[in-house]
């Protein structure tokens, strides 16, 4: 009986040996990440000309 304890402890550590080593192993990397987009601020270097409405009044 002492013989079957200590051969299925053994195999026991075996197996919490063998996933410890198999669970230490580096995962796939994830796919790589799509850039954000990029805002255009070109649009607002150059403001509309501001109104003159003083040439009109009454």
């Amino acid at each position: 009986m002492e013989k079957l304890k200590r051969i299925l402890m053994a195999a026991m550590m075996c197996c919490v040996v063998s996933a410890g080593a198999f669970a230490q192993q580096d995962p796939k990397p994830p796919p790589p990440k799509e850039p954000p987009p990029k805002v255009n601020a070109e649009e607002k270097k150059n403001p509309p000309p501001p109104k003159n409405e003083d040439k009109k009044k009454p």
